[in-house]
């Protein structure tokens, strides 16, 4: 499966929460912004549970990309913590393998995806 996302997710009208778990997370909200502090981020990020707010399925026949994944300019430290939140739920659905790109320049997606598909790349 390929997603093609900028990372974050949201939708207005669908915010559900258990505990740490999220089943959004966006630029500007706490739950978020707390880890542009990489000592945050390394220190609490597991230890609290934080992440996407998983579901009972095991998707271990699934592989995933996830490309496209754009932080916003003033903020390139996002790209760690949407690497978290994505890496951690997609670990937790058992998913066989996985990779989670930034946007690259065009020229380049092909060679993430053939990459990608020759199992050349590995989380």
């Amino acid at each position: 499966m390929v997603i093609l996302t900028d990372g974050y997710l949201y939708h207005q009208a669908n915010k559900q929460r258990a505990g740490n778990r999220y089943n959004y997370f966006e630029r500007n909200l706490p739950h978020f912004t707390r880890f542009r502090d990489q000592g945050v981020l390394a220190r609490e990020f597991d230890r609290d549970d934080y992440g996407i707010m998983a579901f009972d399925t095991d998707l271990s026949g699934l592989e995933v990309l996830v490309m496209e994944v754009s932080p916003v300019a003033a903020q390139p430290e996002d790209y760690d913590i949407i690497r978290a939140f994505w890496t951690k739920w997609l670990k937790e659905l058992k998913v066989a393998r996985y990779e989670v790109f930034k946007t690259q320049q065009p020229a380049y997606v092909g060679e993430v995806l053939n990459g990608y598909f020759a199992g050349r790349s590995s989380n």
